[in-house]
């Protein structure tokens, strides 16, 4: 699939029961509403299968016919949101936009997400608190989705000669994808009040363009060109050939 010339890969998401497939649209929504709600107040450690199956009016029989346990359905909503909000990042991209500018054009669609979709976003609140070895077992699959997204941004930049020939575009996007999770977990650990992101998007979106600036303009100093133009890097080559 592709969007503004960026190859996104395959998108495989798991899938749940049969039973729980051949339900009526109305009631798998129930269910579905009943699991984002619970996630969204709970970390998954302190989430309830009881409350879920309240929430849906379904016997608690039910939901193991529908899901092997509460991972299964945990993951199969995590990946379900996964892909809604990858496709709202790829209607985000321009084509006629720099590569820069489309990157932060990705962190400014996020949010706009988050504020469209605040369930969700009080989800991946929530997920970011997860054990790590738990977030890595869910967030598996939707990692190498969000590389290739990124690895496409930078191929394209690369094509527009803004982006250096020599960069290796799949390192460049893995250390993109890290900084973007390190980020977030920065942000929820330093704010007193995590949950309330949404109210705070301004300072979210300011510590982001902090970061990219470090990888627009790395960290040697900036050289200003004295009164015949040159720059000190340029006067210490003076006299060699």
């Amino acid at each position: 699939m592709t969007t503004c010339g960026v190859d996104l890969g395959e998108w495989v998401m798991i899938l749940p029961t049969e039973t729980f497939s051949n339900l009526p649209q109305q009631k798998r929504q129930r269910v579905l509403d009943a699991a984002l709600d619970e996630f969204a107040a709970h970390t998954f450690d302190n989430a309830s299968i009881a409350r879920i199956v309240d929430g849906a009016e379904i016997p608690r029989g039910s939901f193991y016919q529908y899901f092997d346990d509460l991972e299964d359905l945990y993951r199969y909503l995590f990946e379900s949101l996964g892909d809604r909000k990858a496709k709202y990042l790829k209607e985000a991209m321009d084509e006629e936009a720099g590569t820069m500018e489309n990157i932060r054009g990705m962190y400014v669609a996020a949010v706009d997400f988050a504020s469209e979709n605040p369930r969700m976003a009080a989800l991946s609140v929530n997920f970011m608190r997860e054990k790590r070895h738990f977030r890595s077992r869910i967030f598996h699959d939707f990692k190498e989705l969000s590389i290739q997204f990124l690895r496409g941004i930078l191929l394209q930049g690369q094509q527009k000669g803004e982006i250096d020939a020599c960069v290796d575009v799949d390192m460049a996007a893995f250390v993109l994808h890290s900084l973007s999770i390190s980020v977030m977990e920065h942000y929820l650990e330093s704010s007193e009040k995590p949950e309330r992101i949404l109210d705070d998007q301004s300072g979210y979106l300011q510590l982001i363009d902090r970061v990219l600036y470090i990888l627009e303009n790395g960290m040697a100093p900036r050289q200003s060109p004295d009164e015949t133009g040159q720059t000190p890097a340029a006067r210490k080559g003076e006299g060699h050939v």
